[in-house]
């Protein structure tokens, strides 16, 4: 899978676990590219060192101005390709290859750089623009103030340590950084294939030599056995313990047939979903509760409050002629015994205004029956209160 195909259908927080609290030069999935058009340069190299007679081809290599520490290192790998099959052998050829790929502020970025590290003055025109007189001065200045040593393969080095240096957020544990996050922040990503997986985490190890020191080097095969086997899914592993796949004794190339089988194997037959962590993960859900009973509102109980209401049961007596219509149905209400025969006539739609006028004068006159059989319990308990104290008196 090309890195444009996995910037374009995955986002980082689909490959990673938890909050990264810093962020590794080179993520799993690419960040978004600097340069949209690249200046392209055709040099012809070698086809093998040994070989005689017509040896050479065209090659297209891209230049780089501007961009992220990935880009920098695979535009590094270019040149060390064509340096190698070129062949330039000794620290001036080496030089002008740099500046033949660089382009823009990354070769203006350079010629500074060789211009501290060699001793020599900044020749030529930056950036195809005019120069500054006084920035010249004060260049020839600094440059003049140490004896020029003239390029070298020793200063080459040198010169590109400082480049890739400037490219990098704190170079200095740049390396450090960047395998803390493969062996504790990846997971895989739910569509993607373990193979790009596997692809894409040892395209990453490949770069970390062109990292500066300390701690550059390559992670070994047991480590890249271990980070594999931290971000595949739990389904996976349990179908490996009961497998009893022996980890210890697997290569890489071993493990990843293994882990394609398992996953073709669950794409065919998907597992069953696990009661109790479905009824897990509905009591998450309803952990904020009211202090009347009633949910949150969260962002699953708002997109289905409509339904939910619509589907909920009311009293249409109450509704329609007084009463608290949300807490119990048509069928449980007191007016039913009374009103039954006015409120079938009511739900066929089968009455006129004198028999809704009649239905809405009985229900007012429920209403009275109903405030006089309150007032009078309340006498009653007040005069049975009354007797209980004047027994009490003699």
């Amino acid at each position: 899978m090309s890195l444009s195909t996995l910037r374009g259908n995955f986002k980082a927080a689909n490959a990673e676990r938890g909050k990264v609290h810093e962020r590794p030069a080179i993520p799993f999935v690419p960040a978004e590219e600097s340069t949209t058009e690249l200046d392209k340069v055709e040099i012809n190299l070698r086809i093998s060192p040994n070989a005689t007679g017509q040896n050479t081809a065209k090659n297209t290599v891209a230049k780089f101005k501007l961009g992220n520490p990935e880009e920098l290192i695979g535009w590094r790998i270019r040149l060390n390709h064509v340096i190698w099959n070129k062949p330039c052998k000794d620290a001036n050829s080496r030089f002008d290859m740099v500046e033949m790929l660089l382009g823009g502020e990354a070769l203006q970025h350079w010629r500074e750089f060789k211009s501290q590290v060699t001793g020599l003055p900044i020749l030529g025109v930056l950036g195809g623009e005019e120069g500054n007189a006084e920035e010249d001065d004060r260049e020839q200045e600094a440059t003049d103030a140490k004896e020029p040593t003239g390029p070298t393969l020793e200063n080459y080095k040198s010169c590109m340590r400082k480049f890739m240096r400037y490219y990098f957020v704190n170079p200095q544990y740049a390396a450090r950084t960047q395998k803390h996050y493969l062996q504790n922040y990846l997971q895989k990503p739910k569509d993607l294939g373990i193979r790009h997986v596997v692809a894409r985490l040892c395209e990453i190890n490949s770069m970390l030599p062109y990292f500066l020191q300390p701690s550059n080097s390559k992670l070994p095969e047991d480590e890249l056995i271990e980070i594999i086997l931290r971000l595949i899914p739990g389904s996976w592993k349990r179908t490996m313990t009961c497998a009893n796949f022996k980890l210890l004794e697997v290569t890489m190339e071993e493990l990843v047939e293994y882990l394609k089988g398992v996953e073709r194997s669950e794409t065919e037959n998907p597992p069953k979903r696990n009661p109790k962590a479905a009824a897990a993960q509905k009591a998450n859900k309803n952990k904020n509760k009211r202090k009347h009973g009633k949910e949150e509102d969260s962002p699953e109980t708002t997109a289905t409050s409509s339904s939910t209401k619509k589907s909920r049961r009311k009293c249409e007596l109450c509704k329609m002629f007084g009463g608290n219509s949300e807490f119990h149905t048509t069928e449980q209400c007191n007016k039913k015994a009374l009103l039954s025969g006015l409120l079938d006539r009511h739900k066929k739609k089968r009455y006129d205004k004198t028999k809704k006028e009649e239905f809405r004068a009985m229900a007012k006159a429920l209403q009275k029956v109903s405030l006089k059989s309150k007032r009078a319990r309340k006498r009653s308990h007040h005069n049975s209160s009354e007797s209980e104290f004047s027994s009490d008196k003699k």
